[in-house]
């Protein structure tokens, strides 16, 4: 994740998007177009200190997987805790209908978070059982509507029929 967010500001630093006027008849000018930016030595400081702390942080991750990934729940409990406390906070100040549930629901998080922050690594199981169910059941699903459903299997020999005959006016 750190690498992505490392890739992003770098390609943002480094390039600028600009899109052209959509008037134009030349669609060669109405795409995205790319242009480089100048580096200043500001630029050039923050882009080496930003390497510096992806090569850190990617090499304690792949040299201690298993607390990196304890470190990243632990890291989330500590942030849904601070959402906690904001909810109980805003519920308390706002005086609407909706403030006994903000405060609730403020509770709840925290009491969420709490027990995250007692047990990361069993917290760190239960997401990855989480996520394994979840992906199950999307492969389940993905099996079960391509096997079930004659309309797809109809749009498949549709798309089918169409590409074979894009080819013979290719020819």
């Amino acid at each position: 994740m750190y690498l992505y967010v490392y890739t992003y500001i770098m390609e943002y630093v480094k390039y600028s998007y600009y899109s052209t006027r959509f008037e134009d008849n030349f669609p060669e000018r109405n795409s995205v177009m790319l242009t480089s930016v100048k580096s200043t030595n500001s630029m050039r400081a923050t882009q080496i200190g930003l390497g510096a702390i992806a090569i850190i942080l990617s090499t304690l991750i792949l040299v201690h997987p298993a607390a990196s990934v304890v470190s990243i729940t632990v890291t989330l409990s500590v942030i849904l805790l601070v959402v906690g406390i904001e909810r109980v906070l805003s519920g308390i100040s706002v005086d609407n209908n909706s403030r006994w549930g903000s405060i609730g629901l403020g509770v709840l998080v925290i009491i969420l978070a709490s027990i995250f922050l007692s047990y990361p690594v069993g917290t760190t199981v239960f997401l990855l059982l989480l996520i394994a169910v979840a992906l199950l059941f999307v492969g389940i699903a993905g099996i079960y509507s391509t096997t079930s459903h004659r309309n797809t299997d109809y749009c498949i020999r549709s798309i089918r029929k169409k590409n074979a005959n894009d080819g013979n006016k290719r020819r």
